[in-house]
């Protein structure tokens, strides 16, 4: 069995009917253990250092420190083995100085899965990934963006409701589209362009932004014909943006938009969500 903790970064903020207001939870993303073990080695160390960072920060935040495996093995053993890497988190963050009052190891084992990955089902191992993680119960925070601005900076994204999101990556094009009338092989009109698709108000986490203009583009737009989903959203009197792509971390959009998108848009950029406010990022 292999229980490697590779998940992005994922924060989601509960609706206050489900967790006390100002909880975050935060999966981390470097934090890995390798098969049947529970300790803590160097990329997990610089992780859990910046985790202990904030913390020390913020000595009224408390957290608790859960541990998730897939549904391979025994659900016993899945249980107990979440539960010692778990403890040895916990046991590094006080080694740092955070008091152990503050922290609380829970280990869940298999019994939280986020998709239907169930003993039994067969899954890929992405689908796999995302339900091995560790997640930091945050609470402590107050309401505004600004507190939970540094955990953020981490790599990580907000999500409403308590499913996760998973990533949207468009296809690309194998070859440069050049723009004007689109036909097909036989000279005849190319079906017509996707119709964006609206980008959630609700949405958080990571995009590329590919274009901004004062009037929506035409349908039959090549912008429009590179990608299989293209994502619009205006601000009222604002411009008209379009977006490829959503990612749960910042460096899976960075790469993404340098091995993907950069060539053919040369302006295109990073752009985050958070509670309906736009931020950019550099690569």
């Amino acid at each position: 069995m292999k229980f490697f903790f590779t998940i992005a970064l994922v924060v989601v903020v509960f609706a206050a009917a489900a967790q006390p207001s100002g909880t975050l939870r935060v999966v981390l993303s470097d934090v890995q253990f390798s098969a049947n073990k529970a300790t803590i080695g160097p990329a997990s160390a610089r992780e859990l250092d910046a985790v202990a960072a904030l913390l020390r920060a913020a000595p009224a935040v408390t957290v608790e420190i859960g541990a998730h495996t897939d549904a391979s093995g025994s659900g016993k053993y899945n249980l107990r083995l979440s539960q010692q890497r778990a403890q040895a988190v916990r046991s590094y963050l006080t080694k740092k100085g955070i008091a152990a009052k503050r922290l609380k190891a829970k280990g869940y084992g298999e019994t939280q899965l986020l998709n239907r990955c169930k003993r039994g089902v067969r899954c890929s191992d992405a689908e796999m990934r995302q339900n091995r993680r560790l997640e930091l119960r945050v609470q402590g925070l107050s309401a505004d963006s600004s507190a939970r601005a540094p955990w953020l900076a981490l790599g990580g994204q907000t999500l409403a409701g308590r499913s996760v999101q998973e990533p949207t990556v468009p296809k690309m094009p194998t070859a440069p589209m050049s723009p004007g009338p689109e036909t097909g092989s036989a000279g005849q009109a190319a079906p017509p362009a996707p119709v964006p698709r609206p980008l959630p108000r609700t949405f958080a986490g990571y995009t590329i932004e590919i274009a901004c203009a004062d009037k929506p583009v035409a349908p039959n737009s090549s912008l429009l014909r590179q990608f299989d989903a293209v994502f619009l959203r205006q601000a009222p009197g604002g411009p008209y943006c379009y977006y490829i792509g959503t990612f749960f971390t910042l460096p899976e959009a960075q790469q993404f938009l340098q091995e993907k998108v950069r060539l053919g848009f040369p302006n295109a950029r990073v752009a985050g969500f958070m509670n309906d406010e736009k931020q950019y990022f550099s690569n």
